[in-house]
């Protein structure tokens, strides 16, 4: 995984308003991504109810951001789509699988469902994370 993925997308986003007019669309620029940070954190936590200890709420809010990060990354390892896509979208398609866990001679095997859209982004953030699938012996 990359290290602060969703910090050099940010940094990307601002370059490239810089380079196509100026300061009121890089303005707009971080505008735009404070926001989808900001509802996807608040989405994350829940704030409909609020704890009333300031160490619980700390705690909430840094769960809150490490999900975030690694959606993030989830995403960046599967597919180019992913790494672009919203965090719902990632949820839905890569983290949310419809797949049945089988345990046969002491291995775990995913059976994941035929024809599944998104097939291919999966294995490729499974590969990325976990490495090559060993040979059969």
């Amino acid at each position: 995984m990359r290290a602060g993925t969703a910090m050099s997308w940010a940094r990307k986003v601002v370059v490239l308003a810089r380079a196509w007019a100026g300061p009121a669309r890089v303005a707009a620029a971080r505008v735009r991504l404070n926001a989808l940070v900001a509802a996807t954190v608040q989405a994350a936590l829940a704030v409909n109810t609020p704890e009333a200890s300031f160490a619980a709420n700390s705690a909430r809010t840094v769960l809150a951001a490490i999900a975030f990060n690694l959606t993030r990354a989830t995403g960046t390892l599967a597919s180019k789509f992913h790494a672009k896509a919203t965090t719902a979208t990632i949820r839905a398609q890569l983290i949310t699988v419809p797949g049945r866990i089988a345990r046969s001679a002491r291995k775990i095997n995913i059976h994941l469902p035929r024809r599944w859209p998104w097939e291919h982004p999966w294995q490729d953030m499974f590969t990325a994370a976990c490495g090559p699938a060993r040979p059969a012996t």
